[in-house]
């Protein structure tokens, strides 16, 4: 059954057990899983090629009103190299993850949009340290 978009957020994961902090002013963000591709063509394969895949990666893409409450952890991560506990996804009751992604993520840009006469927004783009954990769980 088709949802709305507005229903996976992203989150900022904090302390030992896990605390779920709501990026706020989140407009839209969109989430990129992609794997290498690997020409494993031989004599054998023809006229058609063979692959197989490759080393994987994880993206995400998320525009926000700009404001320096949670946003300032990814700032301080950007101008520090470091890395952001994050989960994007759907929580369920108790602010546990039931469906998405949670990964370190370091943080590969930071751009703000000040147009005049609008809200200014922030547009910050994550990738994936290392493999992501999947919910729900297998």
């Amino acid at each position: 059954m088709a949802e709305l978009g507005n229903t996976r957020r992203v989150y900022i994961v904090t302390g030992e057990g896990g605390t779920y902090t709501v990026l706020k002013g989140e407009q839209n963000n969109s989430v990129n899983r992609s794997s290498e591709s690997i020409d494993i063509s031989d004599k054998d394969t023809g006229a058609w090629g063979s692959t197989m895949a490759g080393k994987k990666s994880l993206t995400v893409d998320v525009t926000v009103y700009a404001d320096n409450t949670e946003q300032k952890v990814f700032l301080d991560a950007f101008y520090k190299d470091q890395t952001v506990k994050v989960f994007i996804g759907k929580l369920g009751d108790g602010n546990t993850p039931v469906e998405g992604e949670a990964f370190d993520a370091v943080i590969t840009s930071i751009s703000d949009t000040n147009d005049a006469g609008a809200v200014a927004t922030r547009s910050m783009s994550l990738a994936s340290k290392g493999a992501p954990t999947v919910y729900p769980q297998a």
